[in-house]
């Protein structure tokens, strides 16, 4: 089968690039993180001494910074878990034209399932949390309670879970960035090969989707329009 750019379906193309719109925006978000995350750790010593026997309690600076991180963490989560359903929907239409599609759509999933999880531990985290910086406490669980122990089993349970998950999430982002690849190498797009290729790289991933989104616009104009 001719599997070219007149093959596809524009609603696939269409999935890929509103996948790669959400991935912009996290892009963007991830600007003001990487400094926020950076005067964080440059305070790290600062906030480990501030850890004391009646709780933690941050200067007012770094719990600004620690609160804003969380919450743009959060946004971006959100975001990014739409922009990876986006690509996945994408991966739906491709597969029947070309089985290797399959395996972006199947494992695509636990990437999804694996944001999903950081979600509701961030909100649980930021509900907890006071919006200015008072004392945070931990209350030490007695070694002998049997609540304590029932409270370990389940947290080793739950880690156990995320582990095997978050392997499979790996292979998805893998398989993700393949899909990607190979979409773009289908439309004869050298800029969104260079995309995928791209998201693997730290700092350099910023520009990815920018890329992706390219390939996808300019293969949606060479589609020729569903009868």
């Amino acid at each position: 089968m001719d599997n070219t750019v007149e093959n596809l379906s524009r609603a696939g193309i269409g999935y890929i690039k509103r996948g790669s719109i959400y991935a912009i925006i996290v892009a963007i978000l991830d600007i003001p993180l990487y400094i926020l995350e950076f005067l964080f750790i440059s305070r790290f010593t600062g906030i480990i001494n501030s850890v004391t026997s009646n709780g933690l309690h941050m200067p007012a600076g770094e719990y600004y910074i620690f609160y804003t991180l969380m919450l743009i963490s959060l946004a971006g989560l959100i975001i990014l878990t739409f922009g990876i359903a986006n690509y996945r929907e994408g991966f739906r239409n491709f597969k029947g034209l070309d089985t290797r599609f399959s395996k972006p759509f199947s494992y695509s999933k636990y990437v999804i399932m694996l944001y999903i999880i950081f979600i509701i531990v961030y909100v649980f985290i930021l509900a907890f949390l006071p919006a200015s910086n008072q004392n945070i406490h931990f209350p030490a669980l007695s070694s002998s309670s049997t609540l304590a122990h029932v409270f370990l089993v389940l947290l080793l349970i739950s880690a156990l879970i995320v582990l095997i998950i978050s392997v499979l999430a790996l292979v998805g982002f893998i398989y993700i960035l393949i899909g990607l690849y190979r979409f773009s190498g289908m439309v004869h797009q050298e800029v969104g090969e260079l995309g995928a290729i791209l998201y693997i790289i730290p700092i350099a991933n910023i520009v990815s989707p920018f890329l992706i989104y390219v390939a996808s616009s300019r293969a949606e104009k060479l589609r020729v329009p569903d009868e």
